[in-house]
């Protein structure tokens, strides 16, 4: 949701992935709603919704919210940073397990941090 910031490297990187055994589909929105069907969100920049309003319309629901670390990115599960000139993830531990998601341990070894809810 909102500006793309991948261009056409997204639509590349799925066209041949089989997605366990359903069709991978890349949706680009201005904005997003509690019935948006989406497994996967990547929330961007976007003049229609905030960050913080995307993430709140799918709170809850089984999907896996991906933003860049900025104002209103606290509730997404996973959060790209920059961490020595390097594209990096942190994992929001306590997001992923309201939404019903299990994170593999090989998944969370690789984060630079596990953000928890105090």
């Amino acid at each position: 949701v909102g500006d793309d910031p991948f261009g056409p490297a997204l639509d590349e990187a799925v066209r041949n992935q089989p997605g366990g055994g359903r069709p991978v589909v890349v949706r680009r929105l201005a904005s997003i709603g509690p019935d948006s069907g989406c497994h996967v969100l990547f929330v961007a920049r976007s003049p229609a919704q905030t960050s913080a309003e995307a993430l709140r319309a799918v709170a809850g629901q089984p999907v896996l919210t991906v933003a860049d670390a900025g104002p209103g990115t606290e509730a997404s599960a996973i959060v790209f940073v920059i961490q020595d000139g390097h594209v990096r993830f942190d994992i929001h531990e306590e997001v992923c397990k309201a939404a019903g998601l299990v994170v593999s341990s090989k998944l969370l070894g690789l984060s630079v941090s596990r953000r928890r809810t105090e």
